[in-house]
């Protein structure tokens, strides 16, 4: 059996790739085979796979403990995959968890108008509603300010959610 190594040095990416998968038969949480695979699957145009070895890897940063190499490679697959919502939405949640970082609650106002323009408000909603609860007190003063989300509001029977102009700090408009 040739090596990766050997096998990327001719060429032959697709047999390289069953290599490093090899690999994470025996390490299946080898952050560099990981990113390894990802990479040739990238070079290979399947970018779609490659995202799958991406996200593992951003899992394991996260149960690590390692948010910011987490935020990374969310990051990374974002780009990669510019229409898939999934990704923004571990970014905004790790921007939460990571405490104070001000992309979170931007993050989360960008999903909300994304779902709102495709008429999904109970999504836009649910983003809403986590973000209040993950930072209460970062909340302009003035209500009133703040447009509410069509169909929640007390009239609806559904609680009043804030919505689109979250302007303290997270400096979004």
């Amino acid at each position: 059996m040739k090596s990766h190594k050997s096998l990327l040095n001719q060429g032959k990416v697709a047999q390289a790739i069953a290599e490093y998968q090899n690999i994470l038969k025996f390490e299946p949480r080898d952050q560099v085979t990981l990113m390894t695979i990802g990479e040739l699957y990238i070079r290979q145009g399947e970018t779609f796979q490659a995202i799958d070895y991406f996200e593992r890897l951003a899992q394991i940063f996260v149960g690590d403990g390692f948010l910011t190499k987490a935020i990374a490679v969310y990051k990374r697959i974002a780009k990669l995959a510019p229409e898939e919502i999934r990704p923004l939405e571990k970014l905004a949640d790790l921007y939460v968890q990571q405490r104070g970082h001000e992309r979170g609650p931007a993050l989360f106002l960008q999903l909300a108008e994304i779902h709102l323009k495709n008429n999904r408000q109970p999504e836009a909603v649910g983003l809403l509603k986590k973000l209040l609860q993950a930072e209460p007190d970062n909340l302009p003063a003035s209500r009133s300010a703040w447009p509410i989300v069509p169909g929640h509001g007390p009239d609806s029977g559904g609680h009043r959610v804030l919505c689109l102009r979250f302007a303290a700090r997270s400096g979004t408009r």
